[in-house]
């Protein structure tokens, strides 16, 4: 209850309430009024921070998933990506963006270089058995709202350059549909 109502979840004076819903014969039980998650993401949904961990059987800890756009996590490496960075700090403007429907490119945090361990991880990561997940949102917010991210699935690994921060290229392994093509054009270059 805690990992999804807080420190305070149970003390006198709250209230939460929590949905169950039944799937293949089992019960899924979920925060009422999120999305009750059966263990897996859906291509092109939309997901918050909280509940991607969930949808890949892993736990949600507010230090690792917080406010990073780069969590692994158990096999698994999850880019967060926002593509509009006008409010971001220069040094927080990475490129990324889609370079085409099939192809992504990505840059690294400010830190790693391509033989840092992590950078190795990037490179190398079929060999070390780490799932790349790309999930990406055009803007931080719609509104005064924190905008959810789109799950784009799985990527694999292409060419890199540079350093510090570190510039990838990912193949998709599902291109994106046109029905998203004009939402992420904000963030770099249009997609050809």
């Amino acid at each position: 209850m805690r990992g999804w109502f807080g420190e305070d979840a149970g003390l006198p004076g709250t209230r939460y309430q929590v949905a169950f819903k039944r799937d293949d014969g089992r019960y899924l039980l979920a925060p009422h009024g999120q999305p009750v998650s059966s263990g897996q993401a859906d291509l092109w949904q939309t997901y918050s921070r909280r509940e991607i961990p969930d949808l890949f059987g892993l736990e949600y800890k507010a230090g690792l998933w917080g406010q990073t756009g780069v969590v692994f996590q158990d096999g698994h490496l999850f880019l967060l990506v926002t593509l509009s960075k006008e409010d971001m700090q220069e040094e927080y403007r990475y490129k990324d963006r889609f370079v085409t429907p099939e192809r992504f490119q990505w840059q690294s945090q400010n830190a790693t270089g391509q033989q840092t361990k992590r950078g190795q991880s990037y490179r190398y990561h079929r060999d070390q058995e780490i799932q790349v997940h790309l999930l990406v949102r055009p803007t931080r917010k719609i509104g005064s709202l924190t905008a959810p991210y789109y799950y784009c699935g799985l990527l694999e690994f292409v060419d890199w350059e540079g350093e510090k921060p570190i510039t990838i290229e990912w193949a998709m392994v599902s291109p994106l549909p046109e029905h998203l093509h004009r939402l992420m054009e904000v963030g770099g270059e249009d997609i050809v």
